[in-house]
């Protein structure tokens, strides 16, 4: 069978007509071909038209793994294609081999990087090649309990800076203010609460802070 007949057949008639209704552009050389967005190499085509002309593309070009992908994402969650349970079958099956060649061996975009790390800095990337001076292989190894503190901490850090600010608009203006001032939607006694936990000059109204042992 002559596919890119058929497919030139299908542009061609869509070059030559107008549709009412429901369309789709579709590029007459793909952009992963080398197609750009131009008037010229766009066209209308019914959805229909679109779905099999995408079919006809992948067999023109034996595979290639981005019309491949292309037409299996054109299976899913669009009725209007009537596809049957072989055909779209057919083309996820497909696509998955296409995609595990291509990650295999050489063909693989990462084929042939490693991680680094700078020990002083604690950047990671990937490179290809040599080393470079003051890296070391392998990611930097950071323990989960120490980046938990750390987020912990620089949350608790906004956390004060917040509510000193808060702090300092409710001892000048007084809560109803407040919360007219901030859009505060706790209670008071919720708010003193988030005062003495998080603010360092705090002084409740009995003038103890919270916790306060007498002697």
């Amino acid at each position: 069978m002559n596919y890119n007949k058929i497919y030139q057949q299908i542009i061609e008639r869509a070059k030559a007509r107008q549709i009412d209704g429901y369309n789709e552009k579709h590029h007459i050389l793909p952009r992963c071909l080398g197609g750009d967005d131009s008037r010229d190499n766009l066209v209308s085509l019914t959805a229909r038209e679109h779905f099999i002309a995408h079919l006809l593309l992948v067999k023109i070009y034996n595979g290639n793994l981005k019309l491949v992908k292309a037409v299996a994402m054109m299976c899913i969650g669009r009725t209007e294609r009537k596809l049957t349970n072989r055909l779209y079958g057919k083309y996820r099956t497909l696509l998955s081999q296409a995609q595990s060649e291509c990650q295999s061996g050489t063909g693989n975009s990462q084929f042939g990087t490693r991680w680094i790390h700078h020990p002083l800095t604690k950047e990671d990337k990937k490179i290809k090649g040599e080393i470079p001076e003051g890296w070391l292989q392998g990611r930097n190894k950071k323990p989960k309990i120490e980046i938990f503190r750390t987020k912990r901490k620089e949350h608790t850090e906004k956390q004060k800076q917040k509510f000193t600010e808060y702090y300092r608009i409710y001892k000048e203006v007084g809560f109803e203010k407040f919360v007219q001032l901030t859009d505060y939607d706790k209670s008071q006694a919720n708010l003193v609460q988030q005062f003495a936990r998080l603010v360092d000059d705090f002084v409740p109204q009995n003038g103890k802070k919270r916790g306060f042992i007498p002697e």
